[in-house]
């Protein structure tokens, strides 16, 4: 993922986020059921993909604690 894609994703709303997210989870289990059946050339796709999922899931709950830009609920700001 580049990074202009990542900053058009984190402007997504928690519904477009999810729906990334579950979209993802999909791409995920089919790439899983080719890499089990020998089809998936390119191994390095489902790090890929969790990667992205991680992204998705970090941005969601970033905005269901309303931080802007890690400042807000960081480890360094509770010390």
């Amino acid at each position: 993922m580049k990074r202009d894609e990542k900053k058009n994703i984190k402007d997504l709303s928690l519904v477009d986020l999810e729906g990334k997210v579950q979209a993802a989870k999909i791409e995920l289990f089919n790439l899983r059921q080719q890499h089990r059946l020998g089809q998936l050339k390119q191994t390095s796709l489902l790090k890929l993909k969790r990667k992205e999922i991680a992204l998705y899931l970090t941005l969601i709950r970033e905005k269901n604690r309303g931080v802007n830009g890690g400042q807000n609920g960081s480890v360094a700001s509770r010390k």
